[in-house]
Formats: C-alpha cells, structure tokens, sequence
C-alpha cells in the first residue's frame, strides 16, 4: 500500500518523547492534537450496544474530543434557549404529550388554508378558483397556476455531436445514435496526362489508383539513368522509385465545399466542382398534431400555416393542477397531489445517411436533411383559430412562436384536475386525467445543417456543431524529379500535369539489362532485341554444338616432326615439350651461353651474354636505414647489428632494462620509459604527458567490486555528499536485499543527544502534481497481516506511531482496538488512538442526496453527513455501514409536506416509537436525525423542526 504523506507526518514526529502526536502543530497538548480539518470515514463501536444512548462526540471550548448522553443534549435543547418557539398558527410545544399541531385558528368545517401574503388563514373552498397553462418556447416548458408561472425546465438537457473515425454520434439527452460518415476514395483528385510521352490509367482510388507510365522511346541506348523502378500511392500519398532512390509527395493539397444560393459546390486542388441544388424545405416537414381541447388544420407552408384552435369541451376546470415540473437528463417529471409521474423525454435517436444527405431522426420524427440550407423558422406559420388562443412571434430563433391559452376557468372547483399517468412513446408525450389522454410531440424542431464545413445538429432550438473534414485534392503533393516536370495543383480545376524531357542528350546513363536467350540477345526496358544468324560457308554467325564438335574433332589430325608434336583425344590437347624446340636460347634478346651451369650458380651477363656464374660471398656494403641500429663492418658472413631500435620500428627507443613488475609508458615520440613497481594495493595514477605514479586506491561508486567481508568505515569528522546533479527520472541510488529475513537494508543510529539535528531531513518541493510525496514506503506483500512501521516515542515499547498492514494505525498502542476482524468490509484504513484527540476541525463527507422519490440510498463509503427533501413517501436504505458507525442525515418536506420516512430495519428511535419516525409535516420544514450502528441495530435521535 502506499502510506505517502501519513508515513511522511509519522516520520516527522518520531522525536517526540512525551508520547503526544502532533499534527501540523509543534507543541500538541494531547495523546493527538490536529492543528486543522480531521476526516474519519469509518468510526467503530466500542462496548456493548447500551453504549450507542451515550455516544455522542462533541467539542469542547478547547477543541477536545469528549462523549456526552443523548439524555443530557435532548434535556438541555429543552430547557434552553433552543426550545421550540410557537405562534398562534400552531399549537403545542414539541414535547412528549404536547406535540406540535395546526391551530384552528376559527376555522370551520370543509374551508382550507390560504396564503394572504402575511400569514395562512381559513377560508372557503368555494373562493377558489384555478387557470392553469401550459408554455413552451424553444426548449423550454413552464406551466402557469393561477397566473403564477413556475421555474422553466429544458425538454432537451443536451445535444452533442462529434466525430472519431469517420463515425458520427449524435448524443440526445444521453441517447446515443451513430452513422458512418462517407470517405473520399481518392478519384476526386484528379491526374491526366500532358506533354510528352506520358499516359495515365486508373480513378485514383485504393482499388484502382491512378498510374502515370512513361512511354517515350530511348534512341540512344542507355541504360543507367531514366528507368522508374516503382510508382505506388497510400492514402494521400504518391511515391516514385528509381535508381536514385524513392521520392514521395501528396496528390491532394485542397479540398473545400461551399453552399451559396441553396447551391453545394466541391472545391478539390482548387478546381470547382459541378454546382448541386440543394432541395429547399416549404415547412411541412415540421409536424404539428393535436390533441386533447386542441385541433390543427394547414400543412405548415408559407400558402396554408398550421392554425391550432382550442376548445374547452368539458367545462371542468378541476382535473388540470400540476405543483412541479422538472426535467433531468432525460427524465421530464411532472408532480401534482396525486404524486409524481415521470417518463423519458427521447426513446429513440438515429443517424442515416442515404446520397450524401445526413438525417437525425429523434423519437420517429427525423430532421431535415444536412445538405438543406439552415431555417431560420419563419417558414411554418401558426395562426390563432377559435377560442381563447393567442399566437405571438414569428417563429425564428430570436422570436420564436409563443401559442398562448387564455380561457378563463368559471366553476371554481379545485378537484378534478389530477394527472393519472405519465408516459412518451417514440416523440409523443402522453398525459392522461379524468377526462382521457392528452398527447403532444417532445421535439418541436430538429435541423442539420452544414455552413463553411461546420455541421450544426439543432433539436427544439438546443445547437451543437463540429467542423467536417474536406478536402480539394490539393492535400495530394507531387513533386517532379529526374526529367519529370509537374503543373497544376491536384485539383478538380488544375490537375497535376507530369510532363517528361530528355535534356541531356546522354547515352551512358540510362540503367538497361542484357540478356540472351538462343542466338537472340536482348536489351530491357523496350531497348530491343538482336537475332545473331547460323554460320555457313558464305556467312558469320554462331557455330552450332554439332558444328564445334566436328572443329574439335578435326585437331587429331595436326602432327609435327622435329617441332611441337600436339596430339588430341576428344576435347583434350597433348603437347611433346621435351624436344629441343621448347629449350630457350634468349632472355630479352640477348643470347644465353651454351656453357652447363653447376650446383648453386645464377644466371648472370656479363656484357655479352647471360652465362652460369658463382655468387661471391661478401658484403659490399650495409646500413641500418632508418631503424637507429648500426651494422659491424663485417666484409664476410653474419653482419652484427648494434644501437638502439626506433618506436616507429617496434623499438623501445632506450637501452635501459626493465624491472620486475614496472610499468612502460611513453616518454616522448622516440622513447619510452619506465614506471617503478608499486606496494601491494596502489593503482596506477596518470599525470598528464609525465610518468604515471602509483597511489593508495579511492574507488567511484561505479567501480565498487563485490565485499568479501564485513567491512567498517569510519569517516570520523568529514562529512560525505553525494550528488547527482543531472539525474532525472532515474534512481540514482538504489539498495536491495532480496534474501534479507530478519536483518536491517539500512540501520541508522546515533548515541548523541538530538538537538536540532535528524538522523532523517527529506527536503523537496511538493506540487500538485506529485504522487508519491517526499517519502514512499510500499509493501508489496498480498498479506494484510504484519507491521509496516513502527515510530517509538520514547523508551517505552509500544508508545508513538505503528503501522499494520491491514491499513490499522495506532497511536500509543500496538494492538488497535479497531483491527478488520470487526471491519471487514473496510475500504480505508483505521486509525485507532489510546489516549484523547484533540482537532481543531473535524469534518465528514456532505452529500446533497437530491429528492427522495419512493426510496433513496445513503452510502457511508460516499459521506457519513447528507440531505435529502422528501418528494414522496419514502424508505431510507443504508449501505456499508460498519459497527460503531456514527451518522447525521437532514430531513426535509417538500412544499406539500406530510411525507413519511420508513427507516431501515433494526431501527431504534429515541424515546420508543418501535421503530417508527415521526417527522414534522409542514411544508418545507426540516428536522435532524442522528444514528449509531452496533452492528445490528440503528439507534437513531432526532431534532425536529428546525427553522
């Protein structure tokens, strides 16, 4: 595990001796005194269960850790100041027989509370009346009550499109869909053939890419300097390979698309393509349907705008109520007093794209076509019909349409307007009450549309864009070379034109190869070929096998008399060389003598003619050359040589003998020297251009051989540094040992008295970024059992820090009453401290747990402390809570109140109740429950009503 900056504090209070930990505080005056924030994320029970009526820490003046009875906090809340206070819309105190209650207030039979401005009073049901609307603009959904509008909610949460791979997502309210994006396949760059002897075959794509042949004729033979060896193109390259190796370059530098006057024009290496018409939308394609009290004629066009009309056909104004609405991701809720219904806002999204026209199709209802120039909205016209209908706006992004309801509810009645069920299929919400089902689209809008290569995805007004890839052709680059030469740019309007000349006239540069097969011989690369004719009598040419057999046959007949006699035998030729023609009688013309030579003589002119002759046996001169060495004047015999042999020669340069074990160095350019043997242990030390000397050994770290002993060394009163002042990411100094047991890798000790000094000082700056802090200890081993560290405060075994595997700290102990038999489902480690902690801060995890609906979950892993508002009836499950937990949690009544919280089970509460919670149930009021976790059972106390 790694312990990082714990271990770092452990180390850095490892001189106290008083057995008193101190946490960002040099003079801690407790057993563990935190200077700042303490965090605990799992508090384990200590004693039997009775203990959970007296375990509730609190602080005192002096910040230290103290346990006061529940009894004690709930009698003193009672008797002070915090007692609860009462006006006369409530009755009652809070306490056990005098519970808190409405007051009548003069109240009589079947009248209800209403809110004048100041306070709630009674009043008739009857005075009541109620008009409820329903807006939307853009994407937008507020509803009005009784000319109260509520807080506006998003129908669409968020819209996101974007691209990776050639895919496109489209990513509505969290519904993902995806479509394949169409690629150029390279025949959109365009190559033709221009001058000279060029021809080019292929479209340009990786089935059939474009080849450009050369195919002009060489007439003057060469064969060592025009000849493409490989022409080959991946991706958006183009390479060529000759003999002086392989040039590459793009084919496509520029591709562009532009929509001008509802017209898509392609732009590749700067060459326009044919103009396309893009179809125009008349507004039809945005559907209208009714439903409920509203009728839709028209068909959306400019000629015949829809006209929504509304009639109220029931006359009931009591069935129509909501109390919240609200949308989440993509959840729409609606509340009224009948509860919350919920659905999803988008249940379907797709992508196709079918002739180059990309299509977003969201709950069924598809959007327009990507290649349709952008709506601004005014192209569908709604119209008020009858009835009390209001149509303002003109339907753009900056004025949107707002379709008003004005009727005014008349019978008063505040019963009959509960919505029963809530529900979307594909893009239709549907709303069903005593009067039947309503239903209405969810997406109102949903365009795509592509500007300068951005691609903008709008759903009921809510935008996203990304920019397209494009290209012209131009981002394919050719380069010339050799007698290529090349214009144009690679697009659609200049296509790359490679042109080749023969400019140099040469005959000798043009790599050919020359073969034969038969009598034909054969130049490559169109160089020709050459058919050598059959010799006959009357012609030159080639001899056949037969013919030369016949020729060889032939030399048998050759003989000779007194000269070279030359006898044959198939293929094979015998020369008689003894005759006295073979003996030669002239070197060089001059004539050699008749006289026999004897044993040991040369061959030798004498001015006239080569004749046998004795070698005399003396030394006409001698010399030494360049060696030094000097010869003896011997006239005959051995010659003596003398002096000193030169270093240039494989000399030494000097006379003087060498000692035993002394070593030879050079002296100067002709001479080398001699260095004295040294004591048993010195090494040899260069001075420079002088004579090395032999010194006491002072080995770098790098040349340390292997101990075969145990060695001791005593620096006394100098002190060592080591540094590496250029090392970076490695570890400049590591030590290892793999097969210790029960010995120290590192011991460090010191009998003296610590005053200022440390046997340990780690010094580095600490960022943001660093992980492992100034001192990592990890233990590898998979086990949870065994010590990590250990920090000893004093002579006392056990006092100060230690550190077990199984993530356990102790404090002055050595056996942590908190360990993972108890614990097993701990996901972090336990500090367990024998004596007082004393924080500053301490603090636990808040969590916001949001609205209740019928069941909420509260993770002790996420937070200990948390919120939620209660939205309906509602059961409280508590996850990875672990014996002698503490927890706090705040309970709150939405605005209708009177929601009930069903506690998990093996619930205790305060002052009986089995079980059973009693929450204050006025609207928005907030009340205070606190629990400890035996293991077994939940021993909750309560606060009520706090304001």
């Amino acid at each position: 595990m790694n312990l990082r900056l714990l271990v770092i504090s452990l180390l850095l209070i490892s001189g106290f001796y008083s057995a008193q930990v101190g946490v960002n505080t040099t003079t801690p005056t407790e057993t563990l005194d935190v200077n700042g924030s303490l965090r605990v994320r799992n508090i384990n029970q200590i004693g039997p269960n009775q203990s959970a009526k007296d375990s509730i820490m609190v602080f005192d003046a002096d910040g230290v850790v103290k346990y006061v009875s529940a009894n004690k906090v709930v009698s003193q809340a009672t008797a002070g100041s915090s007692k609860v206070l009462t006006n006369s819309t409530l009755t009652g105190n809070g306490s056990t027989g005098n519970e808190l209650g409405l007051a009548q207030q003069g109240a009589t039979s079947g009248q209800v509370l209403a809110w004048n401005g100041t306070t709630w009073l009674p009043v008739n049901a009857a005075g009541l009346s109620t008009t409820v609307s329903n807006t939307s603009t853009a994407n937008l959904l507020s509803t009005t009550v009784n000319g109260t509008t509520g807080t506006t909610v998003n129908i669409i949460n968020n819209n996101a499109l974007s691209i990776t791979s050639g895919i496109l997502k489209s990513s509505v309210n969290g519904v993902d869909s995806t479509a394949t994006l169409p690629v150029s396949d390279g025949s959109d760059t365009k190559v033709e053939a221009g001058t000279g002897a060029v021809t080019v075959t292929g479209t340009g794509t990786t089935a059939n890419p474009y080849k450009v042949n050369n195919t002009f004729t060489e007439v003057d033979g060469s064969i060592t300097n025009e000849v493409n060896t490989a022409l080959s193109s991946a991706v958006n390259t183009l390479s060529i390979t000759d003999s002086n190796g392989t040039l590459t370059a793009p084919m496509v530098n520029s591709v562009a698309n532009d929509i001008t006057a509802g017209k898509l024009t392609t732009t590749v290496n700067g060459v326009a393509g044919t103009a396309i018409t893009l179809p125009v939308s008349d507004g039809s394609d945005t559907k209208v349907t009714a439903a409920g009290i509203n009728a839709i004629s028209g068909n959306g066009t400019t000629a015949t705008p829809y006209i929504i009309t509304g009639t109220e056909v029931d006359g009931s104004v009591t069935n129509e109520v909501n109390t919240a609405l609200s949308s989440a991701v993509n959840t729409l809720s609606i509340t009224d007093s009948n509860g919350t219904l919920t659905a999803p806002m988008v249940n379907s999204v797709a992508n196709d794209i079918t002739a180059g026209k990309l299509t977003t199709t969201v709950n069924g209802v598809a959007g327009t076509p990507i290649t349709l120039p952008v709506s601004d909205g005014s192209d569908t016209k709604v119209e008020a019909g009858t009835g009390a209908v209001t149509v303002i706006g003109t339907g753009t992004t900056a004025n949107p349409y707002k379709v008003n309801n004005t009727f005014t509810e008349v019978d008063g009645s505040i019963t009959n307007e509960v919505n029963t069920a809530l529900s979307s299929a594909v893009n239709t919400l549907s709303i069903t009450d005593s009067n039947g089902t309503l239903t209405a689209p969810m997406v109102n809008s949903n365009n795509l549309t592509i500007t300068s290569g951005v691609l903008k995805s709008s759903v009921n007004g809510v935008e996203s864009t990304v920019t397209l890839p494009v290209s012209d052709g131009s981002d394919t680059k050719v380069t010339a070379a050799g007698i290529n030469s090349i214009s144009g740019n690679g697009t659609t309007a200049t296509p790359y034109i490679i042109t080749g000349t023969e400019v140099d006239g040469s005959i000798t540069n043009e790599l050919q190869t020359l073969s034969i097969t038969g009598n034909t011989i054969s130049l490559s690369n169109t160089g020709g070929s050459v058919t050598i004719p059959t010799a006959t009598t009357s012609q030159d040419g080639i001899i056949s096998f037969t013919d030369w057999n016949t020729f060889n046959n032939k030399i048998g007949a050759v003989t000779a008399t007194t000269r070279a006699a030359v006898t044959t035998s198939g293929t094979t030729s015998t020369v008689n060389n003894t005759g006295a023609y073979w003996n030669a009688n002239q070197l060089q013309g001059i004539a050699i003598s008749s006289t026999a030579p004897t044993s040991n003589q040369v061959l030798s002119y004498n001015g006239t003619n080569w004749t046998p002759t004795t070698q005399a046996a003396t030394v006409a001169s001698f010399s030494g050359g360049t060696t030094g060495l000097t010869p003896d004047t011997a006239t005959t015999g051995a010659v003596t040589l003398g002096g000193t042999l030169a270093i240039a020669n494989g000399g030494t340069g000097i006379s003087t003998a060498a000692t035993p074990g002394s070593i030879v160095f050079g002296n100067t350019a002709t001479t080398l020297g001699y260095t004295a043997a040294g004591t048993a242990g010195q090494i040899l030390k260069s001075n420079g251009a002088g004579a090395p000397t032999w010194v006491n050994a002072t080995v770098p770290i790098s040349s340390i051989t292997p101990a075969i002993a145990t060695n001791t060394i005593d620096n006394t009163n100098f002190a060592q540094t080591w540094n590496w002042s250029t090392a970076t990411t490695q570890n400049p100094l590591a030590l290892s040992g793999n097969a210790l047991t029960t010995g120290n890798l590192l011991s460090l000790s010191g009998t003296g008295t610590l005053t200022s000094g440390s046997l340990i000082n780690a010094t580095a700056q600490v960022v943001a970024t660093t992980t492992k802090g100034l001192l990592n200890i990890q233990n590898t081993a998979g086990a949870s059992t065994g010590t990590v560290a250990t920090i000893q405060a004093n002579s006392t075994a056990g006092s100060g820090v230690n550190v077990y595997a199984n993530g356990n700290v102790g404090v002055n102990t050595t056996t942590p009453a908190f360990t993972v038999a108890t614990n097993t489902t701990a996901t972090a480690p336990t500090l367990g401290v024998d004596g007082t902690t004393n924080s500053t801060n301490y603090t636990s995890t808040y969590l916001n747990l949001g609205n209740s609906g019928a069941s909420f979950t509260w993770n002790q892993n996420a937070g200990s402390t948390a919120s939620v508002t209660l939205t309906a009836n509602s059961t409280l499950i508590i996850t990875n809570a672990k014996m002698g937990m503490y927890g706090l949690i705040i309970v709150k009544q939405d605005a209708t109140g009177n929601r009930k919280l069903t506690l998990p089970a093996g619930s205790k509460v305060i002052n009986g109740g089995a079980g059973v919670l009693e929450l204050t149930a006025v609207g928005n009021a907030a009340d205070m429950l606190s629990y400890f976790y035996d293991g077994a059972n939940y021993w909750w106390t309560v606060g009520y009503n706090y304001n």
